[in-house]
């Protein structure tokens, strides 16, 4: 069996051949090639989001989504719970839902994991490194505001998370950006 980090990476470089020139990665259509679907609850009982196995089919599961996020937080939301099945299938198997609001949440750790590879889903290396090549910035100078701002608007992601992406690849980005 793959480890989480191979697992990471198999899916990293799978999102980034999602992603063109103007143009980032559809979250939906790739959930769906992990046979998870996607649906907003519109009755307001999930927080922020959650992941179950589907009633329809063995080997397939539903993420429910707080319709009421910015787009966001609901792309990194998907991209979160999708990594739960990615890397914690069985946990979500045994516990029937996993959230980070319940008893059905999943231990720090775990959390955590899912984290990272939302923000590789949403932001891979190889597509932020090629971007931070058009902008002409360097590893060894600091990311300016406005950079961050452009990359948050093309990968459609939250500041605080391109930042937090930047930095984990050695981008300096100022205490001030945020």
């Amino acid at each position: 069996m793959n480890t989480t980090q191979e697992r990471m990476q198999t899916t990293e470089a799978a999102a980034a051949r999602m992603f063109s020139d103007d143009a980032c990665i559809d979250i939906i259509p790739f959930c769906n090639k992990y046979n998870v679907k996607c649906f907003f609850d519109d009755e307001g009982t999930v927080k922020n989001a959650n992941i179950m196995p589907s009633d329809d089919a063995q080997g397939q599961f539903k993420i429910y989504v707080n319709p009421n996020h910015s787009k966001q937080r609901i792309r990194f939301s998907i991209a979160h719970e999708l990594s739960h099945r990615i890397l914690h299938e069985e946990e979500i198997l045994k516990k029937g839902r996993v959230d980070r609001q319940s008893a059905q949440s999943l231990d720090l750790k775990k959390e955590k994991e899912a984290d990272k590879l939302a923000a590789r889903i949403l932001m891979p290396k190889q597509v932020v490194l090629e971007k931070m090549h058009q902008l002409s910035l360097q590893k060894d100078e600091t990311v300016p505001e406005s950079a961050v701002q452009s990359l948050c608007e093309y990968f459609q992601v939250s500041f605080p998370a391109m930042i937090i992406r930047l930095r984990n690849l050695g981008y300096y980005v100022s205490h001030h950006s945020y």
